[in-house]
């Protein structure tokens, strides 16, 4: 944990000060905080002789230019100044980085930034602008890493042909997680997940705004190459065609053109204004696995398209733009008969929703049922997960939809993976704590609330979790039900109010479970 002092400020042995004040004009440009060394640039701090692993290097200037062919062979976080200039349209503090030459179109030589293999490097506070220059990857990744409040600008190739080529983050067969970056400006994608060996990446409030209509391509997040991730994003504009081969552009692509195993978990997400919102598969033969669920899709020519009939894809509890729900004039094939809302009217037919006013999904997608309002997420943190695993095999899932505003009054609850059928509720309470249930032979899961007047039971929302295992409902900030008198309170701005489901569950076990637990602080 880096050192502090009593205002929070980052405190810096006298010994760094020391070498900033008698360092070269010119040459105070990289920082070693760990070593207090500075150097004209960031290769030569990762090959200086005192620089070991888990070593932090932090730029001394709100601007530098280097590369491309910068490689990072040992494990290292490089991040922007303190009080660098803004990302734009980023809120955080960064340094800009910029490149001084193209880079290559084959192979590790595609790199402006290079993590060798076995590495763990982490890059924060950093605008990667590749401005003037042809840059095809800007960070290749084949090892381990964390993006965390980066921005991404003008990193392209050929954009509009015959390259259509320009990666933020490819993460080649190794796992990395993306926190609050922000791509505009890109030539092809934002994040490039793939290989059987990134089986454990992700995209948290990660944001993309594409380049509209015209000859060029862009995907927020690829999915390639048996690569598997969980997203929660927002990406828009993404409209592009690339005119050479009709190929369209989509917010969310995951295939397996080039390998098994490609697999996708979006939840809590916006799409908005693209081609395809998520496309999924390239051709008849793809074999890729995706689940969507509590995002919202307006906008877009398909909201979702699977090209293959290999797998249905989950598409669950989604807003569609309109209550009515997604446009599907032909009627793909469906996952059984799942119940809609409104019911289809012929159970032993296949669902069908040509009268839909949303979105149009397109092959097998599985969207029934729908959510009749908007899920943008408002966020919270998530604790006490996973829950104990329920009869299904899996633990349960809460999560939170709607918005976070007290004034808006536009609050979510859902929850996921839960038994079919069964019967369920959600509880409330202004504290959090951990309850050993299982132990006393009450439940099969841990309960996560505080007990006390302000705990609280949504009985009059009681939910049946149906085929699909889930449930969801609008929380009245106005109303919110306590143990308490007179019953019910008001959420306030500024307060946080911790949130988990409980159901009851199907042999092999005949009690009951939990879902997993979440704290939103409410604005």
């Amino acid at each position: 944990m880096e050192r502090r002092d009593n205002w929070g400020m980052r405190w810096i042995p006298t010994g760094v000060v020391a070498a900033l004040l008698t360092a070269p004009s010119g040459q105070a440009q990289v920082l070693n905080l760990n070593t207090g060394e500075v150097f004209a640039t960031i290769q030569a701090a990762i090959d200086d002789t005192d620089t070991f692993n888990a070593h932090e290097l932090q730029f001394l200037s709100s601007t530098h230019t280097e590369g491309p062919g910068i490689v990072f062979h040992k494990s290292l976080t490089l991040r922007g100044m303190i009080g660098g200039k803004e990302c734009s349209p980023g809120p955080f503090p960064v340094t800009r980085l910029m490149t001084a030459g193209d880079t290559g179109k084959v192979g590790d030589g595609r790199a402006w930034i290079k993590t060798n293999v076995g590495t763990i490097c982490t890059f924060r506070e950093i605008t990667f602008d590749g401005t003037g220059f042809k840059t095809w990857q800007a960070i290749r990744g084949l090892g381990d890493g964390t993006l965390q409040n980066c921005c991404f600008e003008n990193v392209a190739f050929e954009p509009s042909g015959p390259a259509y080529a320009g990666t933020g983050l490819a993460a080649i067969d190794a796992n990395w997680t993306v926190r609050r970056c922000i791509f505009f400006n890109m030539g092809r994608v934002g994040v490039l997940f793939f290989g059987t060996d990134s089986f454990d990446c992700s995209a948290e409030r990660m944001e993309y705004n594409g380049k509209g209509d015209g000859d060029f391509l862009d995907y927020g997040v690829e999915i390639g190459g048996g690569a598997q991730a969980t997203l929660r994003l927002s990406v828009s504009n993404c409209r592009g065609v690339a005119s050479v081969d009709g190929t369209v552009s989509a917010g969310v692509l995951c295939t397996t053109y080039f390998g098994a195993g490609s697999r996708v978990e979006i939840t809590q997400s916006r799409f908005n204004n693209n081609n395809y919102g998520l496309a999924v598969g390239v051709d008849a033969a793809d074999t890729s696995f995706a689940t969507v669920n509590f995002c919202d899709f307006t906008g877009h020519s398909f909201g979702v398209v699977n090209s293959s009939f290999q797998n249905v894809v989950d598409a669950t509890a989604n807003w569609w733009g309109d209550p009515s729900g997604p446009l599907e004039p032909c009627g793909a094939l469906e996952a059984g008969n799942p119940p809609c809302f409104p019911p289809d009217p012929d159970p032993g037919q296949d669902v069908r929703n040509a009268d839909g006013l949303g979105d149009e999904v397109h092959g097998p997608v599985n969207y029934c049922p729908w959510l009749v309002s908007s899920s943008v997420t408002p966020g919270g943190t998530s604790y006490c997960t996973p829950n104990t695993p329920n009869s299904t095999g899996l633990p349960a899932t809460i999560l939170t939809g709607g918005s976070s505003f007290v004034a808006r009054n536009e609050f979510r609850l859902g929850a996921k993976d839960l038994p079919q059928n069964q019967f369920g509720y959600f509880l409330a309470s202004d504290g959090a704590d951990f309850i050993d249930l299982p132990s006393a032979g009450l439940s099969d899961g841990f309960f996560c609330l505080a007990l006390g007047e302000n705990l609280g039971r949504f009985n009059s929302q009681v939910q049946n979790t149906g085929v699909a295992g889930i449930m969801a409902i609008d929380v009245d900030l106005e109303e919110v039900p306590i143990g308490g008198p007179p019953g019910t309170r008001a959420i306030q701005p500024g307060e946080t109010w911790y949130f988990q489901g409980w159901h009851r569950d199907t042999p092999p076990s005949s009690r009951n479970n939990f879902t997993s637990a979440i704290a939103v602080t409410f604005q």
